[in-house]
């Protein structure tokens, strides 16, 4: 770790790794915005059903509640910023973004340079303001970015994309193994296998996070918890909690009271 910033609300972090002598696989997903910068390093990152090879210079945008996955070779390099925010931070005269790969130029690399450096000098309440507007900038500049084009994802398995996009339709549904193989005409072995070979997570793992991202969504809106488990087609409240508590670490009422 070469630099960390934490306040309340947004993080910044400058990680390099040198000499990675094995493959490594990280998967995660959060309920804020994250901004990842690579400017050393290569590898595969894919979020939810879409995958990107990735090479230096190279930054990503994943909205709250995508799953994804960071795969990355053994190599020499890997150096790396990290920022998480919440969706509110994102600026108004721009339009909520959905995930994007792009490459970069040496512009984006020197915004995050100059931030790196406000870090050595200024204290905790200037920096914040700084960070701030740091991000307002980068995600404006990346916005209107007509240079430099979005990557081109490569190819995943249908069975995978297919799997996918059936879940996010059904999640105020139950759903099993059984009925997503049977959607795909597929085996249910076969089905967990090639799934958890492409995300790095079981398929009803993957189910589990995703109906509950739901439920959140549905918290927020000001639905009591077990009016939630209710409409989301669970058979008692129990089961929901601890679903609901296994993927967010806080029980169901947490969301309501931070609205």
């Amino acid at each position: 770790m070469l630099n960390q910033i934490r306040f309340s609300k947004i993080h910044f972090s400058h990680n390099f790794t040198q000499n990675n002598a094995e493959s490594d696989f990280f998967n995660h997903h959060h309920t804020d915005c994250e901004i990842l910068y690579i400017t050393k390093g290569c590898g595969t990152f894919l979020i939810e059903d879409v995958s990107y090879e990735f090479t230096e210079n190279t930054i990503f945008f994943i909205p709250p509640g995508k799953y994804h996955v960071l795969k990355t070779p053994p190599q020499k390099y890997y150096d790396r910023y990290v920022i998480n925010f919440p969706s509110e931070m994102i600026p108004r005269c721009i339009a909520n973004p959905d995930s994007f790969c792009k490459k970069t130029d040496s512009s984006i690399f020197e915004l995050f340079q100059k931030f790196d450096s406000y870090t050595k000098v200024y204290p905790s309440d200037p920096l914040y303001t700084l960070l701030v507007s740091f991000l307002s900038e980068l995600l404006i500049v990346l916005s209107y970015d007509t240079q430099n084009s979005d990557f081109s994802p490569m190819e995943m398995p249908k069975i995978v994309t297919g799997a996918i996009a059936f879940i996010g339709e059904n999640l105020d549904t139950p759903l099993s193994t059984k009925d997503i193989a049977a959607k795909l005409f597929v085996s249910q072995s076969y089905l967990q296998h090639i799934f958890t070979k492409t995300m790095n997570i079981s398929i009803m793992h993957y189910v589990r996070i995703k109906k509950m991202y739901r439920a959140r969504e549905y918290l927020l809106r000001g639905f009591q918890p077990v009016q939630v488990a209710q409409l989301m087609k669970f058979n008692d409240y129990p089961t929901f909690y601890k679903s609901y508590r296994a993927v967010f670490h806080a029980s169901p009422s947490s969301a309501t009271k931070s609205k």
